[in-house]
C-alpha cells in the first residue's frame, strides 16, 4: 500500500479488525483514533494500520494523504486461515461500504463539479470556433 501513495486528499482503508466488539460490528475511525498495535494487531495481517501509516510518514512524508480513515469490520476467525466469512461479517459489508461512500462523497462531488466545469469550458471553446 505504501508505495502507491501519491499525496491523495483522503485515504480510506477497509479491513477486518480486532477491537474486541461483536463480530460484524462496523467501525469508522479517523487516523488519530486508530488504536496502536499494543498486544495484538488491529488488523489481521500482523501489522496494525496505524503502524503501517507511521512507516509511510517516515518514508514518504509528502505522499501521505491529509485525511485518513479506517473502515473496519470486526471479525472473529483470524486463527482459521481459509475459513468462510461468518454471516455477521457478511451482513456488515453493505453498511461498511455505505460508510466508505459517505467519507468519499465530498471528494466525488468536487470531482463531478470539476468535470462539469471542464466540459462547459471546452464546449464554450468549441462553440466560438
Amino acid at each position: 500500500m505504501l508505495e502507491h501513495l501519491r499525496g491523495e486528499r483522503i485515504l480510506v482503508v477497509v479491513d477486518s479488525v480486532q477491537l474486541g466488539f461483536p463480530p460484524g460490528t462496523v467501525h469508522q475511525l479517523p487516523w488519530d483514533k486508530i488504536p496502536s498495535l499494543g498486544s495484538r494487531p488491529v488488523s489481521g495481517h500482523g501489522i496494525g494500520i496505524r503502524e503501517a501509516v507511521e512507516v509511510a510518514f517516515r518514508i514518504y512524508p509528502k505522499k501521505v494523504p491529509a485525511e485518513m480513515y479506517l473502515v473496519g469490520i470486526e471479525g472473529h476467525r483470524f486463527d482459521q486461515l481459509g475459513a468462510e466469512m461468518s454471516d455477521e461479517v457478511a451482513a456488515a459489508i453493505d453498511p461498511a461500504m455505505g460508510q466508505v461512500l459517505d467519507l468519499l462523497s465530498p471528494i466525488s462531488s468536487e470531482f463531478r463539479r470539476r468535470q462539469v466545469q471542464s466540459f462547459s469550458e471546452s464546449s464554450l471553446t468549441c462553440s466560438k470556433q
